[in-house]
């Protein structure tokens, strides 16, 4: 949760979203805080998902990076390209701030299902490191957004001038 919410704090400076270092990235800091939005609101679908109907039933697991992501706790910068549906569009600030709150409050509505996900044994496919079980998901959703956060912070040292 409090990812989310400093996802929204973020997404309310217009000043932070328009900051862009390319040497740092290509997205401006507000394209990672909409990736990072998409990819909360996608997690959230799968774990929805697992307690609907539970998760691919036989043993499905992480391809070899997966398991390098999940085991390492790191994704290298430019390692993957973006699935083009996780693609930042620069939505509006407003539009993005919705996202956001309706992301948080869904997370927020799973807490009292916590015991019921992680006793769901099936997996859900990721689009590129293979099938996740529920707790891979929330692992990776953690690591997903540190390698964002750590990113966003390069691009404020950069256009600040501050050392790394």
């Amino acid at each position: 949760m409090a990812a989310q919410e400093r996802l929204i704090g973020w997404s309310v400076d217009p000043e932070t979203m328009a900051l862009r270092a390319e040497k740092v990235s290509q997205w401006s800091a507000g394209w990672h805080v909409e990736h990072l939005s998409m990819t909360a609101a996608l997690i959230v679908d799968y774990l929805e998902k697992f307690l609907e109907v539970g998760g691919e039933s036989g043993w499905k697991g992480p391809n070899w990076v997966g398991w390098m992501v999940l085991l390492s706790r790191f994704i290298p910068r430019g390692a993957a390209d973006v699935p083009d549906f996780l693609d930042p569009e620069g939505i509006d600030i407003e539009a993005l701030r919705r996202q956001l709150d309706d992301t948080a409050r869904r997370l927020r509505a799973l807490e009292v299902h916590l015991d019921k996900l992680s006793a769901i044994k099936g997996t859900q496919q990721h689009p590129l490191l293979g099938h996740f079980t529920v707790k891979q998901w929330f692992d990776f959703l953690v690591i997903h957004d540190h390698h964002h956060y750590k990113i966003i912070r390069d691009i404020e040292r950069a256009v600040s001038g501050a050392p790394k």
